[in-house]
């Protein structure tokens, strides 16, 4: 009976006690990303994105889950030493003292663990931060990586940071391994040497009473003090993830500086008179980035009007984006004040951000709830954007990572939509018009800036940044940047009249759009039915091994002693070789082969991968899933192995010293069948949910990383927070259910255990004369280690089992996932292919998953020829060059250049050596140096690039902001130094680097005689007139006057009016179909 109470109560004490810790577990999880995100949101405005956040809220917040566990466990061991050593002095006397001594002595490897594991775990944590920022900023923009040939690139440069990763993990490794070697030491070794003492020094008779009584009490005191030894590391290891949370949470705080202007009584804004009452004031304002000698501007004073249209232009890189962000908050002067009649201002960044939503909720979500629901007002937005029922049929659902299936134009005139939507009393504008084309342009312009327009009837006070000349004469003031200060400051009549001594920055603008279609309605990609690969049930089958049990008797006590020893010996000798393989050797590899097969999966999957699966669903595969493969599941698999063994001779013994257990076993084997059965089903469902939501919880942060200007512009914190709280919610449902889940198995077999004892102590009562006390001792001790044994046995497996279930979902994804290559028919290309650079198109149908954009395309190109597209934005432009690069659906018909049809083509060949393209978004690394984002395959010398830059007037713009730092061989030094060593590129110097890269490769190609087709979209979107010009002058010159084909989308009329030579042709898309219009 009283046993009975004891294992029994024991079960359901512990259990209760697991449910507790787990229940602090989730609390400490759900603290910490709330904390976390909390401080993404306050985090001052950077250049570069930073995604350090998700790893602190993944990898370092699961570092930090087990820090409650550590901490009762410490106290309740300590107490349960003591305990111990009480109950082992009374029994043995002063050979108590040993086990102390030999912890003591085990103590000193845990003083170096102590030292040394902390700035190595840390270590770790910072490889992979780097790792996961590097695949984050990779994924966020794989289509224009592709479009530049650079899968292959990127790729090299990850498997370069995941292999710094594993490197550090080695160090870390290593001292785990010596950590658990000294821990296993002291509870393997203690037993045997303190028995040994007493044997021999011993006063009393060692009789089987006293052995196994001793033993048992040893127990006591060897197991608390094995934890407590490998608690330290996992306590140190932990305080390096606390650290590090803790210096992203000391950072300084996102501080809105601008003041609030006092409104005045009575003051109304109308269509007949206009008050004087300012909405923006800028009092002598000097900005200066982090780390830059010079001011970006300086002496700025301001005042603009309540109600006014105001147009800020000026060359590229004069600090336009700069004056933007300071009047929206984003940006703290470093001199002087910025006072405004509202804080609450809405956005429009110059490069577009969308949320992971629906069109509409994405142009609604921003608003107050008083206007959220306005449908009048939402219609009358959506017409002023031009935004057409085409577009709005993506409202439906979302599109996949970053609405990858929208235009530019249509990307820019959603978020320009988002702004208005808001009805904020100050509207900032970073040149939303450059993705347009002219036609939608001046439709735009006109709805919100004309005397009837928009802005202009809702009384909106716009700082308007445009080189749009179109927009000019319906501003109230024109400011021209120029030498980091205001040059001029007039109205449009002024403008023209000192026009003669101003710098032209605009784009020139005539009746040449008119040639477009006035009712054409352009030729968007619809929605197509999401066909997201889903992850499949794990089975993953376990069997049970065999063992052999040895059993030797003899009556020599000193043989006996010794050959406990040396089994001791052998034990340690075994775990630890196992440890150091499992930990050094084979987790490393493993985890490097893991994630190689990941990359090329992901890296190699076609387009409709990527737009049909969310960024924060594929983030998680290289955060979680490599995170579980490389840090739960070696030791799991390690102590899982250590634990099987264990119980294996453990049950035996048991079985040899009551032989009768035997007729249970069958019974108890079904019952562990059944239990892990309906364990294994449900668990593998729960853990899938528990990923799956943890995906919403990754897209969130990644969402609010990239849009944190546009977010806090408009006071939408507390959206995205209230957002973001109910996706971790979700999130830790999952996770607190899988919990649960291992919970009760914990106590399921906790019973089962219990059973064993009372069915042990039942035997030993009811059949004394066939038990001897030798038996009951080793019976009883053997119930006692087993119950822990299993225990630990138990919690090993299930984080296994996750661990494996991560690297089976892993190799589900690599069997599911298509490849880019599997449509590729083996042909054979020419070292000089392509040579001419003549493009075929024939019978032509390209969509996006199974509807078509463009169908029946018919067009011939010939060598050396410059071909213009042309079109309204969402007419099928971009999807033309994105067929030759076969990143869209070829439905039918044939792609061929210089004789070889290229649509059955390798897609890696083809994008690096048929085209050189240069995207409408730039792509550049911060965190790589300026040769390799320029030349990624060092082909050219420092020279030819310092000679590009050059050409494209960026080489002074790098040499000028380090030249105090560098004396001998600058020109290496500047190229060696990575982009964010710079001050930030302006958007249209992006446009100019890209530019650069596109010439260093087109050289390349040259030097081999090769010809590849030159692919630019929107080239000088960004651009001021005059570095307009100056690009137009290079690709002429580089380009076209080398012989090389270029194809260029443009929406430029002077590129229209000027720049065609006859005999060249115009090629305008619409409705799926081709007109080419000859010497423009």
């Amino acid at each position: 009976m009283v046993s009975t109470i004891v294992y029994i109560g024991q079960a359901i004490v512990s259990s209760r006690y697991e449910h507790q810790l787990n229940r602090l577990n989730v609390m400490t999880r759900a603290a910490l990303v709330g904390l976390i995100y909390e401080k993404t949101l306050n985090t001052p405005f950077t250049t570069y994105k930073d995604f350090s956040a998700v790893t602190l809220m993944s990898t370092d917040v699961d570092s930090l889950g087990k820090i409650s566990d550590m901490f009762h466990e410490a106290w309740s061991q300590v107490l349960e030493v003591g305990v111990g050593v009480t109950l082992l002095a009374q029994q043995i006397g002063w050979f108590c003292l040993v086990p102390l001594l030999l912890i003591s002595g085990c103590s000193n490897m845990t003083r170096y663990v102590a030292k040394n594991l902390r700035p190595k775990q840390h270590a770790w944590n910072k490889a992979t931060q780097d790792r996961i920022n590097k695949v984050v900023s990779i994924l966020s923009s794989i289509k224009i990586v592709r479009m530049l040939g650079l899968t292959e690139v990127v790729k090299s440069q990850i498997s370069d940071s995941r292999h710094v990763e594993i490197e550090a993990s080695k160090d870390m490794r290593w001292v785990s391994v010596l950590a658990n070697a000294s821990a296993n030491a002291l509870g393997l070794f203690t037993p045997p040497i303190t028995v040994i003492l007493f044997a021999a020094f011993g006063k009393s008779r060692l009789d089987a009473e006293t052995v196994y009584t001793t033993l048992a009490i040893l127990v006591m005191v060897t197991h608390p003090a094995n934890m407590i030894m490998t608690i330290v590391p996992r306590a140190i290891a932990s305080l390096a993830s606390f650290q590090r949370i803790q210096d992203f949470i000391s950072k300084p705080n996102y501080q809105d500086s601008r003041l609030r202007l006092r409104q005045t009584e009575g003051a109304i804004v109308d269509d007949v008179s206009r008050t004087s009452q300012p909405a923006i004031e800028l009092d002598n304002v000097e900005f200066k980035l982090a780390d830059a000698i010079n001011a970006v501007l300086e002496n700025i004073s301001l005042r603009i009007d309540r109600g006014s249209i105001v147009i800020c232009t000026g060359p590229t890189g004069v600090g336009k984006s700069v004056l933007a962000l300071a009047i929206a908050g984003e940006v703290t002067p470093s001199k002087g004040s910025i006072s405004v009649i509202s804080k609450s201002t809405a956005l429009c960044v110059q490069s577009a951000w969308l949320s992971g939503q629906s069109v509409s909720e994405m142009i609604r979500g921003f608003s107050s709830s008083s206007v959220s629901h306005d449908e009048g007002w939402y219609r009358q937005v959506l017409e002023a954007c031009c935004i057409d029922r085409e577009i709005l049929l993506d409202s439906s659902t979302s599109s996949g990572s970053g609405h990858a299936r929208l235009s530019g134009g249509q990307k820019q005139r959603i978020a320009l939509a988002r702004a208005v939507y808001q009805r904020c009393d100050i509207l900032v504008l970073d040149d939303p018009f450059s993705a347009l084309d002219q036609r939608t342009q001046d439709r735009v312009i006109v709805n919100l800036l004309s005397p009837d327009g928009l802005l202009r009837h809702m009384h909106t006070t716009v700082f308007l940044i445009t080189n749009a000349a179109r927009a000019y004469p319906l501003a109230d003031r024109i400011l021209l940047l120029e030498q980091r200060s205001i040059k001029f400051d007039g109205d449009w009549s002024e403008y023209l009249a000192q026009s003669g001594s101003l710098t032209s920055y605009t784009h020139e603008h005539d009746g040449i759009q008119a040639e477009i279609d006035e009712n054409k309605q352009p030729a968007v990609v619809r929605n197509q039915k999401q066909q997201v690969i889903k992850d499949d049930e794990f089975d993953l089958n376990r069997r049970p091994g065999d063992a052999a049990v040895y059993e030797s008797k003899t009556a020599n006590d000193t043989f006996y002693m010794l050959g406990y020893l040396v089994l001791s010996m052998v034990a340690w000798a075994s775990t630890s070789t196992m440890l150091w393989v499992n930990f050094v050797k084979l987790a490393p590899r493993s985890g490097a082969v893991l994630h190689a097969r990941l990359l090329g999966t992901v890296l190699g999957a076609p387009m409709s991968y990527f737009l049909n699966n969310d960024i924060g669903t594929i983030v998680n595969r290289f955060s979680q899933d490599i995170q579980l493969i490389d840090r739960d599941l070696p030791s799991a698999l390690a102590a899982l192995c250590t634990q099987i063994f264990k119980l294996v001779m453990q049950c035996s013994l048991l079985l040899t010293s009551q032989k009768l257990l035997v007729f249970a076993l069958p019974i108890y084997a079904i019952f562990i069948y059944i239990v892990q059965k309906v364990y294994l089903r449900t668990s593998r469902q729960i853990r899938y949910l528990e990923l799956e939501s943890r995906s919403a919880v990754y897209s969130s942060f990644l969402e609010t990383v990239e849009g944190i200007t546009t977010i806090r512009s408009s006071n939408q914190q507390q959206t995205y927070l209230s957002r973001t709280t109910q996706n971790l919610d979700l999130s830790q449902r999952a996770f607190y259910l899988f919990l649960c889940l291992q919970r009760w198995l914990n106590i399921i077999l906790d019973l089962a255990i219990a059973i064993v004892a009372i069915l042990v102590i039942t035997l030993a009562v009811f059949f004394t004369s066939k038990t001897s006390s030798a038996d009951v001792g080793i019976a009883l001790n053997m119930v006692l280690v087993a119950n822990t044994t299993l225990l630990r046995l138990v919690e090993n497996w299930t984080r296994m089992e996750t661990s494996v279930g991560a690297a089976a979902r892993l190799k589900e994804l690599e069997d599911f996932v298509p490849r880019e290559e599997d449509c590729a028919v083996e042909t054979f290309v020419p070292k000089d292919w392509p040579s001419a650079g003549a493009l075929v198109l024939r019978d032509l149908r390209v969509g996006y998953g199974s509807r078509a954009v463009l169908s029946n395309i018919n067009l011939t190109i010939h060598a050396g020829q410059k071909v213009f597209i042309c079109g309204e934005t969402g007419s099928g432009k971009s999807t033309l060059l994105t067929a030759f690069l076969r990143l869209s659906t070829i439905h039918h018909g044939s792609i061929i250049l210089d004789n070889i049809d290229i649509t059955h083509l390798t897609p890696s060949l083809l994008r690096s050596r048929c085209f050189i393209t240069i995207p409408q978004d730039a792509f550049f690394q911060p965190d790589i140096c300026l040769r390799e984002n320029l030349d990624a395959g060092n082909h050219h010398s420092d020279i030819e690039i310092m000679t590009a830059l050059e050409k494209l007037q960026l080489w002074s713009y790098f040499l000028d902001t380090v030249s105090s730092s560098f004396h001998d061989d600058r020109a290496g030094q500047v190229l060696a130094q990575p982009l964010s060593f710079f001050p930030p590129l302006s958007v249209g110097h992006s446009q100019l680097l890209s530019l650069t890269r596109a010439l260093l490769h087109s050289s390349h190609h040259a030097r081999l005689d090769r010809k590849p087709m030159i692919l630019l979209d929107e080239p000088a979107a960004n651009l001021d007139a005059e570095f307009e010009d100056l690009s137009s002058r290079i690709i002429e010159e580089e380009f076209t006057e080398k012989g090389f084909t270029v194809c260029m989308i443009t929406h430029s009329m002077k590129d229209l009016r000027q720049r065609v030579r006859r005999g060249k042709d115009v090629v305008r898309v619409r409705d799926g179909g081709v007109e080419v219009v000859e010497d423009v």
